[in-house]
This record gives structure tokens, sequence and C-alpha cells, in this order.
């Protein structure tokens, strides 16, 4: 059973973000701007300086429907059950468009916690959400308590990074037994047969970033940005649906028609 530190306990309370691992990283030196490498290594200023323009603003049709689920579902919980994990949250765009309030048909606070690893991104995050919690960590090592949270979420296919199937189900089982009786995990898949068309979108014509295939179905691949090479790992979508779908009542799958496939598994059960 996972479960969360006396420590960490007493200092969510006390500040927006915690290290779990002292020394971690939040005095590290920058790196420079084009290197290769993991995501708590790429993703330092610089590269978080130009994330909103790159990954944020050209995504609107994406986001709008991030927004519109993440709606639907926190509706759906009771009052006194809105607490809202975001896993790889990065600056935490989606809980600074979530707000607490009748205008969204919500009649209490949302309890809002993030989990990343970059120090730089958790900055930006905290100034767009004071309210939140952050805490600075991997998310296969970072100690939060079970069936606590009635939304789990993770965006972007965040996953990616782990760059290893093992790990990618020990995240997708972790983000499970984090989600309480009746809640909702909701992440974004990346599939191999999405990614063999980014080089031909408008996107990567405008920016020029693209996607190196290191396996002929793409199922293992560096993408390459302004921030540098990142190295990425994704399953097929079947991969996730057969190991959620034990846990969840309802598994539905969306595309919404650019790269990524919205996978919301709804009605957290015991193993069925």
């Amino acid at each position: 059973m996972h479960t969360c530190s006396t420590r960490i306990a007493e200092q969510l309370c006390k500040k927006s973000i915690v290290e779990t691992q002292p020394g971690h990283a939040s005095n590290r030196k920058p790196l420079p701007t084009k290197h290769r490498g993991h995501s708590p290594t790429l993703y330092d200023e610089s590269y978080a300086d130009a994330y909103e323009s790159f990954y944020l603003h050209p995504w609107e049709k994406k986001h709008q429907l991030n927004v519109d689920n993440i709606l639907s579902i926190l509706t759906t919980l009771s009052t006194g059950q809105r607490r809202w994990l975001d896993l790889c949250c990065g600056q935490a765009w989606h809980f600074s468009m979530i707000k607490d309030g009748v205008d969204n048909g919500l009649d209490d606070r949302i309890e809002k916690v993030g989990v990343d690893l970059s120090p730089a991104q958790l900055k930006r995050a905290a100034l767009r959400n004071p309210t939140a919690n952050f805490i600075l960590a991997d998310v296969l090592d970072v100690s939060l308590p079970q069936d606590k949270f009635g939304l789990v979420t993770s965006f972007w296919a965040a996953y990616c990074y782990l760059n290893s199937r093992d790990k990618i189900e020990i995240f997708l089982r972790r983000a499970i037994d984090w989600t309480n009786i009746g809640g909702t995990f909701y992440l974004e898949v990346l599939t191999g047969e999405d990614l063999m068309s980014f080089n031909r979108s408008p996107y990567a014509h405008q920016t020029g970033f693209q996607v190196i295939p290191r396996t002929p179905d793409f199922r293992e691949w560096d993408f390459s940005d302004v921030g540098g090479q990142h190295h990425m790992t994704s399953p097929p979508i079947d991969f996730f649906v057969d190991i959620v779908s034990p846990f969840f009542s309802t598994v539905e799958i969306k595309h919404d028609s650019g790269f990524m496939i919205h996978l919301v598994c709804i009605g957290r059960t015991e193993r069925r």
C-alpha cells in the first residue's frame, strides 16, 4: 500500500510545492537549451519558458476537449469528494482552467494536487494555481494514499518518458490505486499509429519539430523540439485498455482528431 508520509502531509499544508527527496534538482544549475535526456533534464528554465507557446496555445481543440471532459467528471462527484490528482502535471494548465464555483456547476472547493519532476515547470504551476498543492517527485516513487482521489489525470501522454512497457504498467497501476471507488482515471494516450503522420502535419512544418522512430512501428521514438531530444515509448491502445478495464465500470476511448486518444475510465470498482 502506498501511504502518504507524515512529513509530506504536514508540508502540503504549509507550502504549495513539496520536494520529496532532499536536495532533488531544485538548486541544479540550468542546462544548455539543446540536449538529450529524460524529462527532468530537458524541462529546465529555458524550455519551461518556451513551453506555453508550443504546447498550450496551438492545441485549442484538444484542450477544450480536456476541459469539457474534466468538468463533466467533476460535476458527477459528490460534495466533499472533488479531489483531483494530476500526474506529470507540468505547468498545471488544466488546473488553472477549472475554477471552483457555481459558474462551473461546482458547489464546493476542488482539492488539487500535482506531481512533476521539473522544478521549473512546478514553479510556473504554483504561480498559475496558488491554492493547489504540488509535489516535486517521480510518479513511480511518490507516496500518496490509496483510494484518495475522485479524479486522477495525466495529459500529453507523459507516461511515454518512462520509456519502458514495464514502467508504464507500474504507472497505470499506481494511478488506479490512487483513484477512489466510484472515481475516474483520465489519461491521454499517444500511439505509434498516430505518430506516423506527425512529420507531415502542419504543426511539424510550422515548428520544425520531428518524430524520429527507433522501431518501424513507431512505438519507440525520439521527439526533437526546442528542448532537445525526448526519448519516448508507448504501447498500443489495447495495452492500456487491458490493464484498466478490470477496475472500472466504463472505459471510453475518444480521439481528438489530432494525435491524442482520450482514455476516460469511469466508475472505479474493486477488481472484477
